[in-house]
């Protein structure tokens, strides 16, 4: 059995950098868009998303501890 796997190139809506096919530590964020009433997943790379979100990790963290 033979697949196929589609490749996507994941770009981030804040810079504009386009991640490598790996894309470890990008953030797909689901929002609403007021132009056409569809949802959408948006994405950030990780330099974006710490600056946006925070740190997830601590967030996680301390949401289990407490």
């Amino acid at each position: 059995m033979i697949l196929s796997v589609a490749r996507a190139e994941l770009v981030c809506v804040e810079c504009g950098r386009q991640s490598d096919p790996k894309a470890r530590g990008w953030q797909g964020h689901l929002v609403e868009c007021d132009d056409d009433g569809e949802d959408e997943v948006v994405f950030f790379c990780p330099l974006c998303a710490l600056r946006e979100f925070g740190d997830v990790r601590r967030r996680r963290r301390n949401h289990r501890e407490n």
